[in-house]
């Protein structure tokens, strides 16, 4: 006997979802990044939290990266106003981020929680 998705799954959506890649299954769909302003990047170091605060059209959403293993930070001007980000990679523990004109963020943690669409 075949097995046979439930009746809530189209046929189609199982098909796009068995041939993502794994690490794409957990992952939801993500706000586009490219354009916007950080405006805050935070750290506790005494728990491992890291939280960037990125402008959005109605305020702002908020990357969030617990059990914070490595954490670079190039700025390319300091003292410059804030550029937008060009590219956002995420992956398995793994976050980058690399801004217009020069500059990124790199982080590695045991959990990275990006901002769903809205």
């Amino acid at each position: 006997m075949l097995a046979t998705p439930s009746a809530g799954i189209v046929a189609s959506d199982l098909r796009s979802h068995l041939f993502k890649p794994t690490w794409a299954r957990h992952y939801p769909p993500l706000v586009d990044f490219r354009g916007l302003p950080i405006l805050r990047l935070t750290v506790d170091w005494d728990t491992g939290v890291l939280s960037i605060a990125i402008g959005v059209d109605d305020g702002e959403v908020a990357v969030r990266a617990s059990g914070l293993r490595r954490l670079s930070v190039v700025w390319a001007f300091p003292g410059a106003p804030n550029q937008p980000i060009s590219r956002v990679d995420v992956g398995h523990e793994k976050l980058n981020i690399e801004i217009l004109g020069g500059g990124h963020i790199s982080i590695e943690a045991s959990s990275i929680e990006m901002p769903d669409r809205h």
